[in-house]
């Protein structure tokens, strides 16, 4: 299955890219598809997307087409989906 990502925010930097075109088989869930994104990136990217669990932190926000996927539940990725990828910045 063809499965674009798009990157905002502090990821896009880390990545170097606005966005990549991969593949994947079916029946992928949206995280497992984003581990093997990160593992084409420097560790850094890693780290802001997934804590020392291995789950997705909190503070990333991930849409599917356009959609904002909800937490604790998988959510498999469809042929010609658009994940959208968005690390917010706290502050204080």
């Amino acid at each position: 299955m063809k499965i674009t990502v798009k990157y905002f925010g502090q990821l896009r930097q880390v990545a170097g890219v606005e966005g990549e075109d991969g593949e994947c088989p079916a029946e992928t869930t949206v995280q497992d598809y984003l581990k093997n994104v990160a593992k084409r990136h420097e560790a850094t990217f890693s780290r802001i997307l997934f804590d020392e669990q291995d789950r997705l932190r909190p503070s990333v926000i991930v849409a599917i087409n356009d959609a904002v996927v909800g937490r604790g539940r998988p959510c498999i990725l469809k042929d010609n989906d658009q994940v959208t990828l968005l690390a917010a910045i706290a502050g204080g």
